[in-house]
C-alpha cells in the first residue's frame, strides 16, 4: 500500500515536471512571437524610405 502511495507521487512529481516544463516553453513561444508582432508593428509604422 505505502509502495503504490510512493509510486503515484513520483508519477505526480513527473507529471508536475513535465506540466512546467510545457508551459515554460509554451511561455517562450509566446513571448517570441509577441516579440517578432511587434518588431514588425514597429517597422511598418517607420517611414520605408532609407536614410
Amino acid at each position: 500500500m505505502s509502495y503504490l502511495f510512493e509510486f503515484g507521487s513520483f508519477i505526480l512529481l513527473i507529471v508536475l515536471a513535465a506540466l512546467l516544463g510545457i508551459v515554460g516553453i509554451w511561455t517562450v513561444l509566446l513571448a517570441w512571437r509577441d516579440n517578432r508582432r511587434v518588431d514588425q508593428a514597429i517597422n511598418s509604422m517607420k517611414p520605408h524610405r532609407h536614410v
